[in-house]
């Protein structure tokens, strides 16, 4: 069998992470519905969705932009970018939160 083009690797690579990633909470799951009630799972999933949405918006999607561009520069500043907003969106719900 031949060696395979550097796309299909680094396919496969971003492809088995994401299987990966979405197995385990599969798995886990028959463990922490033993672990919780329903009440503190709904409360969960709520949490989650917030966190979910919230990521978006913290980071306002400047990661992708960090892999598609390679300038050394331009990666500090999109990271840069991204720290700033994450920060300041996770104090802002913090404070919303303790209110």
């Amino acid at each position: 069998m031949r060696a395979l083009p550097p796309f299909w690797k680094h396919l496969l690579t971003v492809l088995s992470g994401s299987v990966a990633a979405q197995t385990l909470p599969i798995l886990a799951a028959p463990l922490i519905t033993r672990l919780c009630r329903p009440a503190d799972l709904g409360r969960f999933g709520v949490w989650y969705g917030v966190v979910a949405i919230a990521a978006v918006a913290a980071t306002l999607r400047m990661e992708n932009a960090m892999i598609i561009d390679h300038a050394p520069a331009r990666q500090r500043l999109c990271f840069g970018v991204v720290a700033w907003s994450a920060g300041w969106l996770a104090a802002l719900l913090t404070l919303a939160a303790a209110a």
